[in-house]
């Protein structure tokens, strides 16, 4: 978030990428599955802007095909 107030679109996109990679190791169980979908899904949204900002549709739409093949 820090780096996305800063304009820095490029290491924001490389940070929240981290995020959603992390996010992707946590094991799922019936308790907390809603919460990692909600934050994959948050992280997800930031992605594709911030790919849009920087005018590269491509990664953007491949960032929103993985998400919801993972997370459907």
């Amino acid at each position: 978030l820090f780096n996305e107030m800063k304009s820095d679109q490029f290491k924001a996109i490389e940070y929240y990428k981290q995020a959603y990679l992390s996010l992707l190791d946590i094991r799922l169980y019936a308790t907390n599955i809603l919460e990692v979908k909600v934050i994959a899904s948050i992280l997800n949204y930031k992605l594709c802007k911030l790919y849009f900002e920087i005018k590269h549709p491509i990664d953007a739409i491949d960032q929103f095909r993985r998400h919801i093949d993972i997370f459907k």
